[in-house]
């Protein structure tokens, strides 16, 4: 449970990233409610294309094409919960430790669902899992978080990896 804490801890410059792009966005894409959980699902397909994990071709994995699907699929799981503070305009300081005490509560929440995320090792049946989470609902994103960390981790990758590359270091 402390390296889910110290990412969720290390994901305050993604954040502050994700707000400062955000802010480019229309105003329209948030109140209409666009389909982020759609867009957050097509990033894992695209992350299945990449390690082909489909028994039927006979293809290399694409690792590092994988890896940036992954931080991809971040981006669109991050903007549930950050639109309605940009349209509120928050302070981004107390938005993000507004933001952490709400993962803290979920990761104590949903001790079993972390378990089952860090039980489970063959890639497809991640990939299932991860993108049958709900991003809509800000309560899920640590688990979304975790979940995204743990394919990261599945294809080779690590926390501090995953952070870089989302803040555009080692990219």
């Amino acid at each position: 449970m402390l390296e889910i804490i110290n990412f969720i801890d290390a994901l305050q410059p993604c954040f502050a990233l994700q707000s400062d792009n955000q802010m480019g966005v229309s105003k329209e894409w948030f109140t209409k409610k666009w389909p982020f959980q759609l867009a957050y699902r097509g990033e894992l397909a695209e992350l299945t294309e990449h390690m082909n994990v489909w028994w039927w071709r006979n293809a290399e994995p694409n690792v590092p094409q994988a890896k940036l699907e992954i931080i991809d699929a971040m981006h669109f799981a991050m903007c549930y919960p950050l639109q309605d503070y940009l349209l509120s305009g928050a302070d981004l300081v107390q938005q993000w430790d507004d933001f952490k005490s709400i993962c803290y509560v979920d990761l104590k929440n949903n001790a079993d669902t972390f378990t089952k995320l860090s039980d489970v090792k063959d890639l497809p049946t991640l990939i299932d899992i991860v993108s049958s989470i709900e991003v809509s609902k800000v309560s899920n994103f640590s688990i979304v978080m975790v979940g995204l960390l743990r394919l990261f981790q599945n294809i080779g990758g690590d926390a501090t990896e995953f952070v870089n590359l989302f803040i555009g270091k080692n990219a």
